[in-house]
C-alpha cells in the first residue's frame, strides 16, 4: 500500500463518514419540532432536547475523525516499516552476494562452508494488520448504525405515546398531561443520551445517526 493510497483511502472516509453528518444537516429544528404533537412544539424541552441532541451527535462524529485519523498513522507507520524492512533485505542481499564470492574462493582451500541465512521480509504480517485495521473499522461502521437504528425505533415509539395529543383537546381537565408529556420528554432525551453517547471503539463507524 503506497502512502498515495492510505491519503485516498483516509479522504473517502472522512468524506462518506463526516460530511454532511452533523445533525443539524440530516435535521433542522423545524423539522424536529414537528415530530411532535402541535400544541408541544414551542415547548422549551423541544429545542433543549434538540440542541442537547446537536452536542451529543458531534461528540460521536469526533470520536469517528479520531479513528480515521489513527487508523490512517498505523497504515502510515506499517508502510514505514516495510519500506525499512525492504532496505534491509536488498543490503543484506547484496552483502550475501559478496559473501558468497569470497566463499566460493575460501571453498577452494578449507572446503565446503555452509550458507548464510536469508532475511524473509514478513510481508505477510504487513497484509495481515491492515486486514485487521479494516476490519475493526467496518465493525466501528456496524455499531454506530445499529446505534442509530435503536435511537430511530425508539424515538419513534416514544412519540408515537405522544401522538394523542394530536387528537385531543388540552383544556383544564388535562393538567395533569402536562406532567406526563414532560416525563416522556425526559425519558426521551435519556434514551438519546443512552444511544449517541461517545465511544472509543474505532471507525469506521459510518455512524450517520
Amino acid at each position: 500500500m503506497s502512502r498515495s493510497t492510505i491519503e485516498t483511502e483516509t479522504q473517502i472516509l472522512t468524506n462518506f463518514l463526516l460530511s454532511n453528518s452533523t445533525f443539524p444537516d440530516m435535521v433542522d429544528l423545524k423539522t424536529f419540532r414537528s415530530l411532535f404533537p402541535k400544541n408541544l412544539q414551542d415547548h422549551p424541552h423541544v429545542k433543549h432536547l434538540y440542541n442537547h441532541l446537536t452536542l451529543k451527535h458531534a461528540a460521536t462524529l469526533e470520536t469517528v475523525r479520531k479513528n480515521i485519523d489513527f487508523e490512517a498513522k498505523m497504515s502510515h507507520q506499517l508502510l514505514k516499516r516495510g519500506r525499512r524492512e525492504t532496505a534491509d533485505q536488498n543490503r543484506d542481499e547484496d552483502a550475501e552476494m559478496l559473501n558468497q564470492t569470497d566463499t566460493n574462493n575460501m571453498m577452494e582451500v578449507y572446503g565446503k562452508m555452509p550458507a548464510p541465512k536469508s532475511k524473509i521480509l514478513p510481508i505477510e504480517d504487513i497484509v495481515k494488520s491492515l486486514e485487521i485495521a479494516n476490519e475493526k473499522l467496518q465493525m466501528e461502521m456496524e455499531m454506530l448504525d445499529e446505534d442509530c437504528e435503536r435511537l430511530t425505533r425508539e424515538i419513534k415509539d416514544i412519540v408515537g405515546d405522544l401522538s394523542t395529543l394530536k387528537f385531543g383537546s388540552f383544556t383544564g381537565a388535562n393538567e395533569g398531561l402536562v406532567d406526563s408529556v414532560i416525563e416522556d420528554l425526559t425519558r426521551l432525551q435519556d434514551t438519546c443520551d443512552q444511544a449517541v453517547k461517545p465511544t472509543h471503539r474505532g471507525l469506521l463507524n459510518r455512524g450517520t445517526c
